[in-house]
C-alpha cells in the first residue's frame, strides 16, 4: 500500500487544479467501489456511444427547416441529415423539385450538391456546430462557454456544470459524490474565467484567443487551495492547439488527504507559489466531423520535470452529447484508464 500511495499523494492534489481533478483518483474510487477502472471506463464508452449512435440514427427531419432559413454570405454551414452523414459547405443556392420539394445548394470541398429538405434535421453555422471549444478534456482553452451551457461529468462520480455570460465570462463549478465518503471529504471545485481577446490571426487562417481566470479547490473541508492561470487558444477550420500557465496561491505547502475511513489520511506536498505549465490539442477525423482527437500534456510543477503527465483520447460529440474516451499515462503513476461525458441542452 506504501507504494501506491506515495505517488498518489503526489498526483491527487495537483490533478483537481484547473478542471483536471478527477483523471488520477479513478482506481482509488473504484478500489472502494469494487470495480475495475478498466470495467467502469468500458462500461460509460459503451453506454454513450449507443447514445450517440442512437440520437443519430432515429433523428428526423425538421418540417419546414428551410421556410425561415436565411443564408449569410460565404460563411461555412454544416448541415446533418437523416441517414447520419454530416456535410460542410458554403450555401450558394435554394431549388425547388416538385416531387423532392424544396432544397439547397451546398458548395463542399469536393463537389457542389443538393440537399432536399426531408434529408435535413439541422443546418448550423459551422462555427456553432462543436459546442465543446471551451475545454479539451479537463485543460480550459481560452474560447468561452458562451450560451453552450451544460452539465456533465468525470469518471461518474465528480458532477460539474457550466455557463456562459455575454461570451466573456465562463464559469463552471462541481463536486464529487463518491458514496460512503463523508460529505466534509469530498472534492469541490470552482472555476472562473474571462476571455479577454478573441480575433482573428494577422498571420494566417484562424482565430487568436486569450483569457484569464482562477480558481478555487478543495480536497476536504481542511485543505483549500486556489490558482490564477493565463490561458491562449489558436483555432483554425479543424484542430485548435492551447497552451496554459498556471501558479498556486495561498500559503500552505502541505495538504492532509482524507477519504472518510476508506483510506489512511496522508499529507500531500505542493509549495505555495509553483507554476505549471500545459499543452492541448483538439482535432477532427479527416473523415468524421463528430469524432475528435484530444491530448493534454501537463506539468503542474516546472521546477519538478518528473510531476508531468501526458493525456490522449477520442471524443464523440454532436450538438446535445460529448462523449470522451482515453488514458492517461504519469512519470509517477503510470497508466489508467478515462472518461467523461457533456450534455448541453440548452
Amino acid at each position: 500500500m506504501t507504494a501506491f500511495r506515495e505517488p498518489l499523494r503526489l498526483i491527487f492534489l495537483k490533478s483537481i487544479s484547473l478542471l483536471f481533478d478527477d483523471v488520477y483518483k479513478l482506481p482509488m474510487i473504484n478500489q472502494m467501489l469494487g470495480r475495475s477502472s478498466l470495467r467502469t471506463s468500458l462500461d460509460l464508452f459503451a453506454l454513450m456511444s449507443f447514445l450517440l449512435l442512437f440520437s443519430a440514427g432515429h433523428a428526423r427531419a425538421e418540417d419546414g427547416i428551410l421556410a425561415e432559413f436565411d443564408a449569410i454570405e460565404d460563411t461555412q454551414y454544416v448541415l446533418r441529415l437523416t441517414n447520419g452523414d454530416i456535410l460542410t459547405g458554403v450555401i450558394i443556392g435554394f431549388v425547388s423539385d416538385p416531387e423532392l420539394g424544396e432544397g439547397i445548394q451546398l458548395d463542399t470541398e469536393l463537389e457542389i450538391v443538393t440537399v432536399y429538405e426531408y434529408q435535413i434535421i439541422e443546418i448550423l453555422p459551422a462555427t456553432d456546430y462543436y459546442r465543446h471549444d471551451h475545454r479539451i478534456f479537463v485543460m480550459p482553452t481560452a474560447r468561452p462557454i458562451r450560451d453552450n451551457h451544460f452539465v456533465g461529468s468525470l469518471e461518474i462520480l465528480f458532477l460539474y456544470l457550466g455557463a456562459g455570460i455575454a461570451d466573456i465570462v465562463s464559469i463552471t463549478g462541481g463536486k464529487s459524490i463518491v458514496p460512503t465518503i463523508p460529505a466534509e471529504d469530498q472534492a469541490n471545485l470552482l472555476n472562473v474565467k474571462v476571455t479577454v481577446y478573441s480575433s482573428e490571426a494577422d498571420f494566417g487562417p484562424g482565430n487568436i484567443s486569450l483569457a484569464v481566470g482562477a480558481n478555487w479547490a478543495s480536497v476536504n473541508d481542511d485543505n483549500i487551495f486556489s490558482h490564477a492561470y493565463g490561458v491562449a487558444t489558436f483555432t483554425q477550420k479543424r484542430s485548435s492547439v492551447t497552451a496554459i500557465i498556471f501558479a498556486k496561491l495561498g500559503k500552505d505547502d502541505f495538504y492532509t488527504i482524507e477519504a472518510g475511513d476508506k483510506i489512511d489520511p496522508f499529507n500531500v506536498s505542493y509549495a505555495n507559489g509553483a507554476v505549471g505549465v500545459g499543452l492541448g490539442l483538439d482535432t477532427k477525423f479527416s473523415q468524421r466531423h463528430d469524432v475528435h482527437f484530444i491530448g493534454e500534456l501537463w506539468n503542474s510543477d516546472v521546477a519538478r520535470p518528473t510531476n508531468t503527465s501526458l493525456l490522449l483520447g477520442v471524443r464523440l460529440a454532436n450538438t446535445d452529447i460529448s462523449a470522451d474516451f482515453g488514458a492517461v499515462v504519469t512519470t509517477q503513476l503510470g497508466f489508467g484508464l478515462i472518461t467523461g461525458f457533456v450534455w448541453t441542452p440548452f
